[in-house]
């Protein structure tokens, strides 16, 4: 992916063809390799291609069907465009000049104050705005600030990135470089990806949490008042005439706003789980 905004031309599966190498019953999966368009094998990098599969299943997923090299030309194009998208650099920027939301690029560098002026340089690695807009989102999501399903599909895009930085990382090493730029685009945004994924799940369990606890509050006096008078049928029933007789009576005598089938309901319910027993 390396020069893509500056080339479309650019081929961006000379090392693997990604399909070969990580869609099911294919040579790559079955050998745990890289395998090119001529059909040539790499198994030299296990830890590598493992998160290469990791990505191509979740794009499996996403797409519906496994992706060949056309579907993630075209996923290129969504990164960049999503990556240029003032919309979004500017909530970024509005965010991170915030207190307490600075952005760096590692521990000892200086705060970030403009991320436009980071994405137009000239050695901005492709997927670094969609990895910072992950830390940005991940504590707002976190704290239930903006809801998941109101943004784009960052993890998406990062399993995306993962994947699509994977050819030059194996150029890389055939080129005995050792710390490669590339491999640590594929790594970073492969673990931003789950991170992000961590995020959203820990929101919808509060939220889903809080509806719960919400929903117990809120059936709480009703289940009070079930029990009070299922007791009461329990001790003095036979003096009625039957549920009806029994529901009608409670129901006039403390003027309570459940209805006698309700009140009916309760009580054979009760009646069939102690029979049960």
């Amino acid at each position: 992916m390396r020069g893509f905004k500056n080339d479309p031309s650019i081929n961006l599966f000379t090392n693997f063809d990604p399909f070969l190498s990580f869609s099911d019953e294919q040579f790559g999966v079955k050998n745990r390799s890289f395998i090119n368009g001529a059909g040539e094998y790499n198994a030299e990098h296990p830890n590598l291609w493992r998160l290469g599969r990791e990505a191509y299943i979740f794009m499996t997923e996403c797409f519906g069907v496994p992706p060949t090299e056309n579907e993630f030309y075209w996923l290129a194009d969504k990164i960049i465009e999503f990556e240029q998208n003032e919309v979004w650099l500017k909530f970024a920027n509005d965010v991170i000049n915030q207190d307490n939301n600075s952005l760096q690029f590692d521990r000892d560098s200086p705060p970030i104050k403009d991320i436009r002026s980071v994405v137009n340089s000239s050695n901005c690695d492709e997927g670094w705005f969609t990895n910072a807009i992950m830390q940005i989102l991940k504590p707002l999501i976190v704290n239930r600030l903006i809801a998941p399903d109101a943004i784009p599909d960052i993890e998406g895009l990062l399993w995306g990135i993962s994947l699509l930085w994977i050819d030059d990382a194996l150029r890389d090493f055939q080129h005995g470089i050792v710390d490669s730029t590339a491999l640590d685009c594929v790594q970073q945004s492969a673990a931003s990806a789950k991170i992000f994924r961590e995020a959203i799940d820990s929101s919808r369990s509060a939220v889903s949490a809080t509806n719960r606890r919400g929903a117990t509050a809120k059936n709480a006096p009703t289940n009070t008042l079930k029990e009070h008078f299922l007791s009461e049928w329990r001790l003095t029933g036979q003096e009625y005439k039957g549920i009806s007789d029994f529901a009608r009576i409670i129901s006039a005598r403390d003027g309570i706003q459940l209805d006698q089938r309700t009140l009916r309901k309760w009580i054979s319910e009760d009646n069939k789980q102690r029979l049960s027993r």
